[in-house]
Formats: structure tokens, sequence, C-alpha cells
């Protein structure tokens, strides 16, 4: 799910904003956008349950990854999706309760 919403930024730019704010009179999307918290929700209590997931993470850390995410910085959106991958396997990796690492995707060249 992580990887998916960093893909869809990395797309998107606008999508991590209208991912993490209300935007008044528009009943139709606030209505979505619960129905889609709500369904994140359920999906971090069962992982912290099944023991896959930290038990100190919060919902927040979704909206901290996305928004460091909007901040990546590629030549084309083809490298911008690459940087995505890779940073959404390494803030994946910091939100597992267990100690076993997983392969990343490789390096992206980007300004430094």
């Amino acid at each position: 799910m992580i990887e998916k919403l960093m893909e869809m930024d990395a797309l998107d730019r606008g999508f991590a904003r209208a991912f993490s704010s209300r935007l008044p009179g528009v009943v139709d999307f606030t209505a979505e956008q619960d129905r889609a918290l709500r369904l994140l929700l359920e999906l971090v209590r069962r992982a912290k349950e099944a023991g896959s997931l930290r038990q100190d993470f919060v919902l927040e850390d979704v909206s901290l990854a996305l928004m460091a995410n909007e901040g990546l910085r590629a030549g084309s959106p083809r490298m911008r999706m690459a940087a995505s991958r890779r940073f959404a396997a390494l803030m994946i990796q910091s939100f597992r309760a267990g100690p076993v690492p997983v392969p990343l995707p490789p390096p992206v060249r980007l300004p430094l």
C-alpha cells in the first residue's frame, strides 16, 4: 500500500496533498477520503496484530512518508518513479516490526 501511494504521488505531484488535505464543499471527495482512511486504519491494526508492523507506527507516519516522497527531485518521470520505489522500500523497511532486511530496489542517480 505504501509503495502504491508513493508511486501515485511520483506520477501526480498533487496526489499527496489531495490524499492528506480536506477540501471544503467537496462532499464526495471527503466521503471517499474518510473511507480510505478507515480502510488504512484497519490495515494498520491488522498488520500490528500479525506482528508485521511496528507497534509504535501511527497513521501520521504515512503522511510523513508521502510528504518526503513529494520532495524527490529527478530529471525524468522514469527516474522520479525509480527514486520513489527505492524511497518506499526504505520506508517500508523502517515500518517493519522484525529485523529481517529486505533487498532494496537499485539506487537512482539523483542530483546532490
